[in-house]
């Protein structure tokens, strides 16, 4: 009878693990960490836990990102050549409203606005 893996064969596979530098998830009972790598992993043994795998594992996000090929105009076609770029995508604005004070607001209105 076997219950699972020997702490031998769980230790390889987390070796294995760090080594194939695979982003994986991690569960626990109170969050759920993404793209996760093995940065240490220690072991402790002893005689009297030597059939026990007793180890701690240092993990980090890691932050995956992508990159996109943009075409730009030639610089034959650019006013000031070099000085000139193309125009860039600096992503999505989102307007943030104005923080407003609440003694700003009763003045409003008080004043009719």
């Amino acid at each position: 009878l076997s219950a699972g893996l020997s702490p031998k064969e769980t230790y390889q596979e987390l070796l294995d693990l760090q080594s194939s530098r695979v982003p994986f998830d991690v569960v626990t009972g109170k969050r759920l960490y993404t793209n996760m790598l093995i940065r240490a992993l220690e072991v402790t043994t002893d005689r009297t836990s030597e059939n026990v795998l007793s180890a701690v594992l240092t993990l980090r996000e890691v932050i995956v990102t992508s990159t996109t090929t943009t075409q730009v105009a030639a610089k034959a076609d650019m006013k000031l050549g070099a000085d000139t770029s193309a125009v860039q995508n600096s992503g999505v604005k989102t307007p943030i409203p104005k923080n407003e004070s609440l003694l700003s607001r009763l003045a409003g209105f008080a004043s009719g606005g």
